[in-house]
């Protein structure tokens, strides 16, 4: 069965301490462990009657602030617990803040392959502000027009490393010209290793059925090399151009499959859009085997209630 996992943005706190000397009453120490009557100590962890430090760590600014919220000018206190826009760092209860917004960039909030520009936060940081981005191609064809703000993944469990995942497009008219095709994959390093610097195939091509045949005819077939240091840290998007253009007859649909690559648990991890009311079942497959014939099934068959993020990039005839 295929494996399902949400992204969360994790916000590690770190506190930084030095080494102890072994000395009273000293002033202006910093980086102590364990001093006793310490004044203007900075960054000091566990110190007794420090001024300005009053179970803060690592913060700058605060008066005997003791276990405080909505302290604006608190830096790494765990006891804080509501968000504070405009200071720059998404939190808990945020979907952006100034210039962070998160695993969010232009491709995923405009629904398609943007040919660049900044994605920032609006000042309530309750929306996306995508007046820096790029514009949205002419002939896009996706699953997302509305594009997609939560992005999740899913990845292929102990023997299912070499199955599809495939994405159903539909043209908006016919005949219809297909000169390119893109997706996204996933990246992260701790526990689930999801790995962008994996080769891997992608297929495409064509049914006048809403499910995908067994025995499929691949128009073209990519390999596409492995994404290399120091890329490697981050989500990849990946835009494809047809060696020799499709065109779609009325009543057919574009197939745009990913092969999954690696070994268990070092794997590729197809990037979804985790937005129910975008989500339609028999748009988005799993092959359940390497080769043909597939015994393809939906992902919703599987509890996964998400959009594979395929598109293409066409014209009308």
């Amino acid at each position: 069965m295929k494996r399902f996992a949400t992204i969360l943005l994790i916000l590690l706190i770190a506190a930084i301490a030095g080494c102890d000397d072994g000395n009273t009453d000293e002033t202006n120490n910093t980086n102590n462990l364990n001093n006793v009557n310490n004044v203007n100590n900075t960054n000091n962890v566990n110190n007794t009657n420090n001024v300005n430090n009053v179970n803060n760590t690592n913060n700058t600014n605060n008066v005997n602030n003791t276990n405080n919220t909505n302290n604006v000018n608190n830096t790494n206190n765990t006891n804080n617990t509501q968000p504070v826009c405009g200071n720059g760092v998404l939190e808990t209860g945020e979907l952006c803040d100034g210039a962070d917004t998160g695993v969010v960039d232009c491709v995923h909030a405009d629904g398609g392959p943007l040919p660049g520009g900044t994605l920032t936060c609006n000042s309530t940081c309750d929306d996306f502000d995508i007046s820096a981005c790029g514009t949205v191609p002419a002939g896009l064809v996706t699953n997302l027009p509305q594009g997609c703000a939560v992005y999740t993944y899913t990845y292929p469990g102990p023997g299912e490393e070499q199955h599809f995942i495939a994405g159903r497009l539909t043209p908006p008219s016919a005949p219809y010209e297909i000169t390119e095709v893109g997706f996204g994959l996933y990246h992260n390093d701790v526990g689930q290793v999801c790995d962008t610097t994996l080769d891997h195939e992608v297929v495409i091509f064509v049914a006048d059925t809403s499910a995908p045949p067994a025995s499929p005819v691949f128009i073209e077939t990519f390999m596409v090399p492995g994404k290399l240091p120091p890329e490697w840290s981050s989500d990849r998007h990946i835009r494809l151009t047809l060696t020799t253009p499709v065109t779609l007859q009325a009543g057919e649909e574009l197939f745009v499959a990913v092969r999954n690559a690696g070994s268990y648990p070092n794997v590729s991890c197809p990037l979804l859009c985790n937005d129910p009311s975008l989500w339609e079942e028999d748009r988005n497959w799993w092959s359940n085997a390497g080769e043909a014939p597939f015994p393809w099934a939906t992902l919703g068959s599987f509890g996964i209630e998400a959009t594979f993020s395929a598109w293409a990039i066409g014209s009308a005839l």
